[in-house]
């Protein structure tokens, strides 16, 4: 079965590992879940138990542009909006190449 070009199948699977490498070097367990906030349920990537540590990953390898700029601000919204709700501690985008890294430092350039 063939699988549509904007498919994120293997993206939302590499999210794992990255998930797993923040959960790591943060030393503290992180699950993706669903949080009610507000009447909606909002997904987040990776969460600590108690919701001080919220992180969002973009898997992404190579150059942004298009929907892609859209899915990382976006996430960024997100994540502002529900740490914000929670009252987070931590807010984290982890991505997994350089040029999104590149991308969030400079999203206009």
């Amino acid at each position: 079965m063939m699988t549509h070009a904007s498919d994120s199948t293997e993206q939302r699977l590499a999210e794992v590992p990255i998930i797993a490498a923040v959960s790591g070097m943060l030393g503290i367990p992180l699950a993706s879940a669903r949080i009610p906030i507000d009447g909606v349920r909002v997904e987040i990537d990776g969460a600590s138990e108690d919701r001080s540590v919220l992180v969002e990953a973009y898997a992404h390898i190579g150059t942004v542009k298009g929907a892609q700029r859209h899915k990382v601000a976006n996430d960024a919204f997100k994540l502002a909006w529900a740490g914000q709700k929670l009252r987070s501690q931590r807010l984290i985008i982890a991505v997994a190449g350089e040029d999104a890294a590149a991308y969030l430092k400079r999203p206009g350039a």
